[in-house]
């Protein structure tokens, strides 16, 4: 959690929605001893750069899928594809693939 402005001498947390993906509030007690209620708000973000160590054999068919909690789709990232990158003739060589993908998910 990222607080802004002065560091409050304690935070607590409502434990009826511990695990629960319902919306909640946070108490923030400041230093004057007064309670603050603010909406909780969790911002994700989501960097997929590379995947190492791969198999020649299985590299075409790489490709990475996620989902937040609270959500029914899926994300799914593509690799980057370069033609100008030759792929190893090795048969036991590892190979491996990188990714452009960033996603910002707001609010969970």
């Amino acid at each position: 959690m990222r607080v802004t402005g002065a560091v409050p001498e304690r935070v607590v947390e409502d434990d009826s929605s511990e695990n629960s993906s319902e919306s909640g509030s946070l108490e923030v007690v400041d230093s004057s001893g007064e309670i603050i209620h603010r909406v909780k708000k969790l911002t994700c973000r989501v960097k997929i750069k590379e995947a190492t160590g791969l198999p020649l054999n299985l590299s075409n068919f790489v490709f990475c899928q996620y989902t937040f909690w609270d959500h029914c789709e899926s994300t799914v990232a593509a690799p980057v594809v370069d033609p100008e990158v030759p792929s190893p003739q090795f048969k036991d060589a590892q190979y491996s693939v990188t990714f452009s993908h960033c996603k910002v998910q707001v609010p969970l």
